[in-house]
């Protein structure tokens, strides 16, 4: 066995604010930001990090407005659904 699949499980679905990412970064000062987001938020004004610190936003296809500040865009393959995660996928 490869263990067990997990199924992800989406909550929420709207009115997300990552305002909150400033605070957040300055408080723990991370060498890396990864954020997973349908896009669909008001992003901060001024980038949330130092330009040394890579951002990488993950997000499906059909997506909202990136933040207008410099970050890596990761267009997501495949989106989960109530179908969960495809048999025998590892």
């Amino acid at each position: 066995s490869h263990g067990d699949q997990i199924k992800p499980v989406v909550v929420g679905r709207g009115g997300t604010d990552h305002r909150w990412i400033v605070e957040k970064i300055e408080e723990d000062q991370p060498n890396i930001v990864l954020i997973l987001s349908d896009c669909y938020t008001e992003w901060p004004k001024e980038r949330p990090a130092p330009a040394s610190v890579p951002i990488l936003i993950l997000h499906p296809a059909d997506h909202g407005d990136l933040p207008e500040w410099d970050h890596v865009d990761i267009e997501m393959l495949e989106q989960f659904g109530d179908e969960g995660s495809r048999e025998g996928s590892r």
